[in-house]
C-alpha cells in the first residue's frame, strides 16, 4: 500500500518547514511523490535548491524553494505564498535547531534563538497563513496543520 491509497494529496498545495534537508526533506518527498504542490522552507537556501531540484526530477508533484532565505519565517513569508498561491491544505511546521552545547555552558543568546526558531518561527508561520488556510477547507476536508518536534 502507498500513501496516495491513504491519503490523496493530488494537487493540494504544502508547505513544508525545514524542507532542505533532514525530516523534512523525507516529507517533502513523499507529498511530491503523490502528487502535491510542495514549498519547502529552510535556513540553509543551496539545501533547499538542491532538495526542490532533486524532488523535481522524481515528480510528478512540485517542489518549490524558498521565496527568501530568512531566519523566522513570518508576515513576509505567508504574504509572498499568498501572491502564489489561493489557498494552502497542509502546513508542515518541521523547522528546528538544537542546542550546542550542555545547558550550564549556552549563552543566553543561543536560547533566544533557539526559542525563536523552535517556537515563535511556529507560531508566527501558523498565525498568518491561517486565511489561506481557512480557503483550503471545507466541511469535509480540512486544512491541516502539522507541527513537528524532534
Amino acid at each position: 500500500m502507498n500513501a496516495s491509497q491513504l491519503f490523496n494529496v493530488k494537487d493540494k498545495v504544502i508547505i513544508v518547514t525545514g524542507g532542505g534537508r533532514g525530516i523534512g526533506k523525507m516529507i517533502a518527498d513523499g507529498f511530491v511523490q503523490n502528487g502535491a504542490n510542495v514549498y519547502i522552507a529552510s535556513r540553509n537556501f543551496d539545501a533547499c535548491q538542491a532538495t526542490a531540484d532533486e524532488l523535481n526530477a522524481k515528480g510528478p508533484g512540485r517542489c518549490t524553494p524558498p521565496i527568501y532565505q530568512a531566519k523566522q519565517l513570518g508576515q513576509s513569508f505567508a504574504e509572498e505564498i499568498g501572491k502564489r498561491e489561493s489557498r494552502v491544505d497542509v502546513l508542515v511546521n518541521n523547522s528546528a535547531i538544537g542546542l550546542e552545547t550542555h545547558v550550564e555552558k549556552t549563552p543566553e543568546s543561543a536560547w533566544n534563538d533557539t526559542l525563536s526558531l523552535n517556537v515563535t518561527s511556529t507560531y508566527l508561520v501558523t498565525r498568518f497563513l491561517l486565511p489561506l488556510l481557512d480557503v483550503a477547507a471545507t466541511s469535509t476536508d480540512g486544512a491541516r496543520v502539522i507541527n513537528i518536534g524532534s
